[in-house]
């Protein structure tokens, strides 16, 4: 005897009228009326039924209410995604706004001040309801390394936007990791020295695969490295025009160029007893007999 098939159970959560509503909305994206879903209905429903069947619904996330204008009806269409998984977390009115406005704030986050601000609430419950979201671990703080005064908050799994974070160039406690840079300098100078005219993307490559940051570099990073190296003298960038009109930066160990002050190359820059001397007697003939006699004195008195 073939085994009977079974029925998939349907969710005991969710009553017949609940069903109906639902199979009535299906791939209805733009919405249905209240009248539209009631003629949809395999079964009659009065409205107070109906109505408790629209927020049992929107209370589970399985349904979303599209607003229009306040003269006009509102839509019931399926819930997104987004509106399903807020209904999963369980959250209370307070915590649900909370976490869209933050969510809504990507990796650039935003300010305790601002959320405060767009809810209207009391200081007491914004802090109650950021307190229970961070120790279910749906929203986290960061510091600003622009404004470490801030309280900023983000999505407890989204990486902090470079500007927030001060990007690979900072440590954990948000302090410019000068020992870190200076590692990267000698590595890149060792680099472009064994081998010439690298572009900043082989560069970005061989960094990335060296292991020195925990984070990876992007080409953006490397150019801001190339950029202050090349500004330094570290090292030396040329330009060459493609066939296809674009510009190739290639990257060279730079020749030091050396310093001196020209001031003390010039004559008197280098004269002992420019102290003594005066605009006047600054020729060539009063100038070597005042070296001379300062020279006698400096022998006599000095070193006899």
């Amino acid at each position: 005897m073939p085994p009977r098939s079974r029925k998939p159970r349907s969710d005991p959560a969710i009553t017949a009228l609940e069903r109906g509503v639902l199979e009535a909305v299906k791939d209805k994206k733009q919405g249905l009326t209240d009248a539209e879903i009631l003629a949809a209905l395999p079964q009659e429903a009065d409205q107070n039924k109906r109505a408790i069947a629209y927020n049992s619904l929107l209370s589970k996330g399985k349904l979303q209410l599209l607003r229009r204008a306040l003269d006009r009806e509102p839509l019931y269409a399926p819930a997104k995604a987004e509106v399903a998984k807020l209904a999963g977390l369980r959250l209370n009115i307070n915590e649900t706004a909370l976490y869209k406005l933050i969510e809504e704030s990507n990796n650039k986050g935003i300010w305790s001040r601002d959320l405060r601000r767009c809810l209207n609430l009391p200081k007491v419950q914004l802090e109650k309801a950021l307190k229970d979201l961070e120790s279910r671990k749906l929203v986290k703080t960061v510091k600003s390394v622009s404004q470490a005064n801030k309280k900023i908050y983000m999505l407890y799994n989204i990486q902090p936007a470079p500007e927030l974070s001060g990007g690979p160039w900072f440590n954990e406690n948000h302090d410019y990791d000068t020992e870190c840079i200076r590692i990267i300098y000698q590595q890149v100078t060792a680099l472009v020295k064994d081998r010439p005219n690298l572009s900043s993307k082989e560069i970005c490559e061989k960094l990335n695969d060296s292991g020195l940051l925990n984070e990876k570099l992007t080409n953006d990073n490397v150019e801001q490295l190339l950029g202050t190296m090349v500004y330094d003298s570290m090292i030396a960038e040329q330009k060459k025009q493609l066939p296809d009109g674009t510009t190739k930066v290639t990257y060279y160990k730079s020749t030091p160029v050396p310093t001196y002050n020209a001031l003390a190359e010039t004559p008197c820059g280098l004269c002992p007893i420019i102290s003594v001397s005066s605009p006047q007697t600054r020729n060539r003939n009063l100038c070597r007999l005042q070296f001379v006699e300062y020279g006698e004195y400096l022998v006599h008195y000095l070193f006899v």
